[in-house]
């Protein structure tokens, strides 16, 4: 694959998105940009591997495709990736935010939430 055969697959949308968040990321130098994770439906390859669409646009783009041995392997993996790209870029010194006004300071628990909350009555 060429180099900008890459850049085209980096950019390219995912056809059937399941998932997607949006952001604002803010690097170490105080560069701003709007990121958007998507992940797609998770399908089977064959027999034995599924895989699911992973994509980090404003931050790494589309990535190849993330495969385990089935669909709820692949699409676990997805959001650890994008959860590990997240940390770096936090570990790096940037920042996350929901919005542009940057009010809210956001962790990867926030971003990836891994506790229950109770419905609000």
């Amino acid at each position: 694959m060429t180099s900008d055969e890459r850049e085209a697959f980096r950019n390219s949308p995912i056809e059937d998105v399941i998932a997607e968040r949006k952001l604002v990321s803010v690097d170490q130098n105080g560069q701003s940009q709007n990121v958007t994770i998507q992940i797609g439906r998770p399908y089977q390859v064959d027999e034995y591997e599924a895989a699911c669409s992973l994509a980090l646009y404003g931050w790494t783009g589309r990535l190849p495709e993330i495969r385990n041995t089935d669909s709820l392997g692949a699409l676990c993996l997805a959001i650890r990736v994008a959860k590990i790209i997240m940390t770096g870029h936090l570990q790096s010194g940037g920042k996350v935010y929901w919005t542009e006004d940057r009010s809210e300071e956001l962790s990867v628990g926030a971003v990836f939430p891994t506790q229950i909350t109770p419905p609000m009555e």
